[in-house]
């Protein structure tokens, strides 16, 4: 395993899902000041060619470019993502709050109030597409709301995209 490069910016409790086999999205997080963020990244591993000793037998060396993507609509850590069918989908997550506060929110959105800190019962879709190896099209996001908060949840995806656990 080789270090091929470093995260756009120093983050915790992030999520990274794969889009397609050299690219992949890295949204949210707890920046190093200790805030969630809405930022999103798309990281592409680009082959580097060294032709210069003309040996084919040396390694295929990578170089990761980072693009910034749309801002999510929520501050998000400790949240999932999943990529299917041309969409990004974030689930979960959300401002850091204690157990106290989440009862709270949890209580209120079931009343159907929101606080501003609900973002764990918010599903955020983000049309994005591989056009070709290296060009993408991306949208706008879109919201919808959950009946149930599932921050600190996973999710495995099958492989022909019809269904998720």
């Amino acid at each position: 395993m080789n270090s091929i490069g470093k995260l756009p910016a120093k983050l915790k409790y992030h999520s990274l899902t794969k889009v397609s086999n050299q690219a992949f999205i890295l949204s949210g997080g707890v920046d190093i000041d200790g805030y969630e963020t809405r930022d999103v990244y798309l990281g592409s591993l680009r082959t580097v060619t060294d032709d210069s000793d003309g040996d084919d037998t040396s390694p295929v060396q990578y170089r990761l470019n980072w693009t910034k993507l749309p801002k999510m609509c929520e501050y998000r850590s400790s949240h999932f993502t999943m990529y299917a069918q041309g969409k990004l989908y974030v689930f979960g997550g959300g401002l850091k709050r204690d157990e106290k506060q989440h009862v709270v929110e949890v209580n209120a959105m079931h009343c159907g109030l929101e606080l501003g800190y609900s973002a764990g019962m918010i599903i955020e879709i983000l049309s994005f597409s591989c056009e070709d190896q290296h060009q993408y099209r991306v949208g706008k996001w879109s919201r919808r709301y959950m009946r149930y908060d599932i921050s600190f949840a996973n999710l495995v995806l099958s492989p022909d995209e019809k269904y998720a656990i």
